[in-house]
């Protein structure tokens, strides 16, 4: 009988050492997931600010792309204002050109003509002819300038 309660002690041993044995294996694996939760928390909060961190820059990027938009739009009106004063200026020169060849035909045409400033003026229409766009050219700058008197 003591051997029987013995052995009955000794089973009921090996069985809290089994049952220690295994809550210790289940608390050893309870912190190791709980470390693993922990950087797992960590992680989730660096990729957080990251994120915030890159929000922000977006933002930063979105409000700088904005004022570069407004900056070329201004830019814009501005070449567009330049354009037209100087198709304006193109024009009004283009008149006044036509206007200096008629009278210097008229002056050609006159009795007692200095032909020798005459000469200079034609010239000096022909090579200012010579900044205008080919379509707006009134000489043919493929040729050297000639003076025809007549």
């Amino acid at each position: 009988k003591v051997e029987a309660q013995t052995k009955e002690a000794h089973e009921k041993i090996a069985e809290g050492e089994r049952k220690q044995a295994e809550l210790n294996a289940v608390e050893a694996e309870l912190e190791q997931t709980k470390a693993e939760l922990e950087r797992a928390a960590a992680e989730l909060e660096r990729t957080r600010q990251e994120l915030e961190r890159t929000r922000q820059e977006l933002e930063r990027t979105r409000q700088e792309l904005e004022r570069a938009a407004a900056h070329l739009e201004s830019t814009r009106q501005a070449l567009a204002r330049t354009l037209a004063e100087l198709e304006q200026a193109q024009a009004d020169l283009e008149v006044k050109m036509s206007e200096a060849a008629a009278e210097l035909e008229e002056a050609k045409n006159s009795a007692g003509v200095a032909y020798g400033a005459i000469y200079w003026m034609e010239r000096e229409l022909f090579e200012a002819d010579k900044s205008l766009a080919r379509a707006r050219q009134k000489y043919d700058h493929s040729k050297p300038f000639t003076f025809v008197c007549k």
